[in-house]
């Protein structure tokens, strides 16, 4: 018998309600579309990153690699085949508790502290996958939307909680940390909002 600690990513622990995804609108310099795209993918990238690094409530730490999308999770317009924007390989902003990060093989959760347990997963009590997808289309203004999409896994009751907790001042009816302005889609549907200046 050999002891495997449990998956960080499966179906299992996915959160599959509430927010999902979310657009943002971002104004960038006249560099042509597709540099435009690139630059506004970016620069929301860096935003989710200071927002979840910079939350008083967690000390969170995140990475920034390419990675696709897990099977099954689909943002708006696209299929469900597992063809098209689904498998492409996308900026991936990732988010766990900084005693978390980068944490070895050997290491083990303390079964005394904030109700680690044996059989956490190495990113601990949930992990937060933001997708920043450059979607190319433009608001009357000009700026460049790009579309957000959360892969969310909570481990324990607590990691389910964090989520909730975190992912609640993203894009809503009162706006957003990473807005560029007071306009943005959320769930397919148009919302107005205060404008809230870029972190940092």
């Amino acid at each position: 018998w050999t002891y495997e600690r449990a998956a960080g990513r499966c179906g299992a622990c996915r959160v599959t309600g509430g927010l999902q995804s979310f657009e943002v609108f971002v104004g960038v310099g006249d560099d042509g579309a597709n540099g435009a795209e690139d630059e506004a993918s970016g620069e929301v990238a860096s935003r989710l990153i200071a927002y979840f690094e910079g939350l008083r409530d967690y000390s969170l730490k995140c990475s920034r690699r390419m990675r696709e999308r897990a099977r099954g999770t689909l943002a708006q317009g696209e299929d469900g085949h597992g063809k098209g924007p689904s498998r492409r390989k996308l900026t991936c902003v990732t988010a766990v508790e900084e005693r978390f990060f980068d944490r070895g093989p050997s290491h083990s959760p303390s079964p005394h502290r904030e109700g680690d347990n044996d059989n956490l997963p190495r990113e601990g009590h949930f992990v937060i996958d933001a997708f920043v997808d450059r979607g190319g289309s433009r608001d009357e203004g000009g700026r460049v939307g790009v579309r957000v999409v959360l892969e969310m896994y909570g481990h324990t009751k607590r990691g389910g909680v964090a989520i909730d907790r975190i992912r609640g001042p993203l894009p809503g009816e009162k706006g957003g940390p990473i807005e560029d302005g007071a306009d943005f889609r959320r769930g397919g549907r148009e919302r107005h909002a205060r404008n809230f200046p870029p972190p940092g």
